[in-house]
């Protein structure tokens, strides 16, 4: 053999020495280059990193450091499973080397010293064949890398490349679209919000004093298309309290979707926080859970589900009201669940709502865990609203134009040194809270717009558009241009109504719908009647119209 048990034992011990030293050099580089210690001083303030650059390093160097204390456990781990000596191989190890004969005869060390040396020469006699017929130089000693040697190779390891989407932004922002295109396809939420989103249009039109056939014109509208858009999804993704018990209930969409966004939101919590400990995390988060459980204080679930009034116990089921329910218990279904139900013993009976409970608590801890990790998350949540806020106000010329900037930024990191002082400098204002007073609309710098510019377009002035849904348009430009856009469009079609030019600056339902029958009434006048105005002649050549002519010509008198 090569080495002995002792020597492995050794070379763990070293490893994970040098490697400590590396992450501790990687500690020290991270707080040059980024001034994250309270005591960075001031004079090297010119060579630290602002901006963005100085994020993306600093969750390099955490990847990094990250890298080095998985390598340190693994050599640890090691040196533990040594002296676990689970087999003995240290004891004997220990014990040859004191003199101690295989089988307990004898106590002579020097036997056994030349021993060990008869065995190492043949090992590197056998090795020194091998390479030879491999074409190997054995002359080379093995490298034996030092912490410096360690810290550049992390500096060339590009860690967080595949770490990140593009939608993430090096860690900047969440990417919720799986999460938010199951939550808006899932069919029972759907139709219930859709439902709701009816009653409350139709008795807001009742209470205006519209008839009912108006307000049935609404049961096609534009609720299912407009139910919820991502920006609100974004903020309202940890509210569960607002959907029912009935939908969640023995749902697997339901508790897929959790379990989706839960899994998301912890790797991204990994991947945001390489150094943190990930596991005492989802411990204390757990330890919360169960004591607020315990309690019955977990928001939404203070009530078990079946002790609602809702809940039909012989069919496991819950109703959204009284009325669904009423008719399931008198279908042939309830019925044949019913007795079987009696038939089941006391002890079944408390199975059954002892998994009822469990169900209960696996929803309940879910939901849980969706707020706990979006409270932690919280800076990075506000973050994303915001930027997509400000997406949305930027026309695709604009989204372009920032594109090729940000790539043109991107080939001249290479610049001068004042180039990139001056660019630090730029940088560490853009990270300045932006001052504004008056709420303007942010231009494609991402400041707020002049306010001349403001009072020249109007933007100050609300438009409000009934037919869109009471959704506000401000300023005369976008105002005017909404006419032909999708949702006014939209609108029109729900009302049964064709959009057409004779419709512009009508906002109001009752406004339209009047002005598409006055239309039709006008059209009605100028259409063109055959029997009316189509002329016929006879023999005797007398003109009449055509309805006349069939007449006379049915009683026989032409």
């Amino acid at each position: 053999m090569s080495a002995s048990l002792l020597e492995h034992l050794r070379a763990s011990h070293e490893e994970v020495e040098r490697v400590e030293k590396a992450a501790a050099q990687l500690l020290l580089l991270q707080d040059q280059r980024c001034g994250t210690a309270p005591s960075s001083s001031s004079s090297s303030s010119s060579s630290v990193l602002k901006g963005e650059k100085r994020k993306r390093e600093k969750l390099r160097l955490d990847w990094a450091v990250a890298d080095m204390l998985s390598r340190m456990q693994e050599s640890a781990q090691k040196c533990l499973e040594i002296y676990g000596d689970g087999d003995n191989l240290r004891k004997d190890e220990i014990g040859f080397l004191g003199g101690q004969r295989e089988g307990g005869g004898g106590n002579d060390v020097w036997v056994n010293f030349y021993e060990r040396i008869r065995q190492i020469r043949e090992f590197h006699r056998k090795r020194a064949m091998t390479a030879a017929a491999q074409g190997t130089d054995l002359s080379v000693a093995p490298e034996m890398k030092d912490p410096q040697a360690l810290v550049e190779e992390a500096n060339q390891t590009p860690y967080l490349d595949g770490v990140f989407d593009e939608a993430e932004q090096w860690g900047e922002m969440l990417n919720l679209h799986n999460s938010f295109t199951t939550f808006i396809n899932w069919k029972p939420l759907r139709t219930y919000k859709v439902n709701e989103a009816r009653k409350a249009e139709t008795a807001r039109l009742m209470k205006r004093g519209l008839t009912e056939e108006v307000a049935e014109r609404l049961k096609d509208s534009r609720f299912e298309e407009d139910l919820v858009d991502y920006i609100s999804y974004l903020k309202t993704f940890h509210v569960f309290t607002s959907i029912p018990r009935a939908l969640k209930y023995r749902s697997s969409d339901y508790l897929a979707y959790l379990n989706g966004i839960v899994a998301y939101l912890q790797d991204f919590f990994r991947r945001r926080n390489p150094l943190a400990d990930h596991d005492q995390v989802r411990q204390k988060f757990s330890e919360q859970f169960e004591e607020q459980w315990g309690r019955k204080e977990v928001p939404g679930w203070q009530t078990p589900t079946m002790e609602l009034p809702l809940y039909c116990r012989p069919t496991d089921k819950v109703f959204l009201s009284e009325g669904p329910r009423e008719s399931h218990m008198q279908g042939k279904k309830y019925k044949k669940a019913l007795i079987e139900f009696t038939k089941l013993s006391h002890e079944e009976q408390e199975k059954q709502a002892e998994a009822s409970q469990a169900h209960d608590k696996e929803l309940a801890e879910a939901e849980f865990l969706v707020n706990a990790y979006k409270e932690i998350l919280e800076d990075v949540v506000e973050r994303t609203v915001a930027f997509h806020h400000k997406k949305q106000s930027r026309t695709a010329e604009e989204l372009e134009e920032e594109n090729r900037i940000s790539d043109d930024e991107d080939d001249q990191q290479a610049a001068k040194a004042v180039g990139d002082a001056e660019r630090d400098s730029e940088d560490e204002e853009d990270d300045q809270p932006i001052y504004n007073p008056l709420n303007l609309p942010l231009g494609f710098d991402g400041r707020p717009i002049p306010f001349w510019l403001y009072k020249l377009h109007g933007l100050g002035q609300e438009f409000k558009c009934e037919i869109c849904g009471n959704f506000s348009y401000w300023g005369r430009r976008a105002f005017e241009r909404h006419f032909m856009e999708w949702r006014h469009a939209f609108g029109m079609r729900c009302l049964r109504i064709p959009n057409t030019t004779h419709f512009k600056e009508i906002t109001k339902i009752e406004d339209a719908i009047k002005l598409y029958e006055k239309l039709k009434k006008d059209a009605e006048g100028k259409t063109f009647k055959d029997e009316q105005e189509l002329e016929c002649e006879d023999s005797q050549g007398n003109v009449m119209n055509l309805r006349a002519f069939e007449d006379l010509r049915r009683q026989g008198l032409l």
